[in-house]
C-alpha cells in the first residue's frame, strides 16, 4: 500500500493519480472524498496492481512533543533478550533481568504498604 494523489477525476467518476495513471475505486469510497481529495490534494491510499484506491487519508499522525503513551487492554510486555518489563491490568508491574540497576541523581524513593528485600 502507498500514498498517492489524485491529478484528475472524469465525469463518469474515473480517477487518475500521479502523472496520470489510471486507477479503479473501493465501492466503499465515495466519490464526494475523492473530489475533495482532488481539490485539497489530501493523499488516498493505494493499493494493488492495477491500482485501487482504498480510502482517503486524513489527519496527521503526530506524536506529542515530549510524551508517548502505549496502551493494552490486558497486559503490556517491553522485552529485549533476557530483559523484560511487564505491566498487567490489575496493576502488577514485573521487571525481570539478569542484573537490575537503578540509580538517582537525587532522591530515590521506595514506597508500598509492604516492602520486602530479598
Amino acid at each position: 500500500m502507498a500514498e498517492h494523489h489524485i491529478s484528475a477525476i472524469g465525469d463518469d467518476g474515473s480517477v487518475w493519480l500521479d502523472h496520470d495513471v489510471a486507477a479503479r475505486v473501493l465501492s466503499t469510497v465515495p466519490l464526494a472524498d475523492l473530489r475533495l481529495a482532488l481539490i485539497n490534494h489530501t493523499p488516498v491510499l493505494v493499493c494493488g496492481d492495477p491500482p485501487i484506491v482504498i480510502g482517503v487519508i486524513r489527519g496527521q499522525a503526530t506524536v506529542p512533543p515530549g510524551r508517548q503513551v502505549v496502551e493494552a487492554a490486558r497486559e503490556l510486555v517491553l522485552r529485549c533478550g533476557a530483559g523484560s518489563i511487564s505491566i498487567a491490568a490489575d496493576g502488577t508491574v514485573q521487571i525481570r533481568g539478569s542484573d537490575i540497576r537503578s540509580s538517582a541523581r537525587r532522591l530515590q524513593r521506595i514506597t508500598g504498604a509492604q516492602v520486602k528485600i530479598n
